[in-house]
């Protein structure tokens, strides 16, 4: 009886030593990024001035399989006055992008897979005054991703991998004759998810 109760124990133990073992080497290689970047710049005969905004984030979780997906968005605006006024332009630009990807391989038993999505947009817009004495232009963009790996494969002695990227900028200008101002801004986002 000692022994049967010895060897079921020894069992248990096993189960769970294999069990955080695979928990641990799947999370130690997940990988994300997320990047944004976001510029302006303002000019003008006599002064002028510019600023520029960027953020970014990235989360990720490690699977069977390996994704790639990226996004990107800009704008841009500009204005111009030759006397002095105002004048205004200005622009948007949105990207986003989606991939899922199922495989009965992973990276670990001698297999690659890879999904992936892009998307993009821009936009721009100009105002002119001849009389006036300033110029205004802003614009911004935004890019965001998203990605999902499975596998009905168990993970394998070489640890598998997901990741995700996303990135997303913008940036504005505006300028005048004696005086004028740009900002610009950006975002970008990426999530990555893989279940083996």
């Amino acid at each position: 009886m000692a022994s049967i109760s010895s060897l079921a124990a020894l069992s248990l133990f096993l189960l769970v030593s294999v069990g955080l073992s695979d928990a641990i080497r799947v999370a130690r290689y997940s990988s994300s990024q997320g990047a944004g970047q976001g510029g302006g710049n303002g000019g003008a005969y006599q002064n002028g001035s510019g600023s520029g905004v960027g953020l970014g984030s990235g989360s990720g979780e490690s699977g069977a399989d390996g994704v790639y997906v990226s996004a990107g968005g800009g704008g841009e605006g500009g204005g111009w006055s030759q006397y002095g006024g105002t004048a205004f332009g200005g622009g948007s630009g949105t990207g986003s992008s989606s991939s899922q990807y199922s495989s009965g391989s992973s990276f670990g038993n001698g297999g690659s897979t890879l999904a992936g999505g892009i998307g993009g947009g821009g936009g721009g817009g100009q105002g002119s005054e001849n009389q006036g004495s300033g110029g205004y232009g802003t614009g911004g963009g935004t890019g965001s991703g998203s990605s999902e790996a499975s596998s009905g494969d168990p993970p394998s002695a070489t640890p598998p991998y997901a990741s995700a990227d996303a990135s997303g900028n913008g940036g504005g200008m505006g300028g005048g004759r004696d005086g004028g101002t740009g900002g610009g801004k950006g975002h970008g986002s990426g999530f990555g998810e893989g279940q083996p």
